[in-house]
């Protein structure tokens, strides 16, 4: 069976299923702190547990901490890397669901998605909300859905004149 034959109601259905269960790996990874330690090489990362601290309502206050090393070069980039490429698939899939989503929705969309699981984390007391989050999860789901515009483009046969 090619790509061709299966009707679009079910390509749509199994995109959605994929978003779903990629969304609860999210949920039980990012916001229920689900993944005690990382190991790279001899560096352990702790990242399971209850954070607590106070909420940071001001725009690039995080960002600017990551950026400029204050919290350690490896946590920032961990932080701002992490918040936006876990976020990818999700703004890739909602494309791929929605064929035909306007940019603008994409944004709203993506803005809905990281405040989802900062209140999320939030109401389950099990972080700290950072409005720079939401804002770095934003930019994850816009960038896959920019990156399945663009490989969509590259899979429609060129058309001659």
């Amino acid at each position: 069976m090619t790509e061709k034959n299966i009707s679009p109601a079910a390509k749509r259905s199994f995109y959605g299923l994929l978003l779903l269960g990629y969304s609860m790996l999210l949920v039980k990874y990012l916001v229920l702190k689900d993944l005690p330690l990382i190991k790279i090489g001899k560096m352990r990362f702790k990242l399971g547990g209850t954070q607590k601290g106070a909420p940071n309502f001001l725009p690039f206050k995080s960002i600017y901490r990551y950026v400029s090393g204050r919290n350690g070069f490896i946590i920032g980039t961990l932080n701002l890397v992490g918040n936006i490429v876990l976020l990818v698939p999700v703004g890739f899939l909602l494309l791929l669901l929605l064929p035909g989503l306007h940019w603008k929705k994409l944004v709203l969309l993506a803005v809905f998605c990281g405040l989802a699981l900062e209140l999320t984390e939030l109401l389950f007391e099990v972080g700290i909300f950072d409005v720079d989050d939401i804002l770095l999860n934003a930019i994850g789901v816009v960038l896959g859905g920019w990156l399945c515009n663009k490989w969509q483009q590259r899979r429609r046969p060129v058309q001659q004149a």
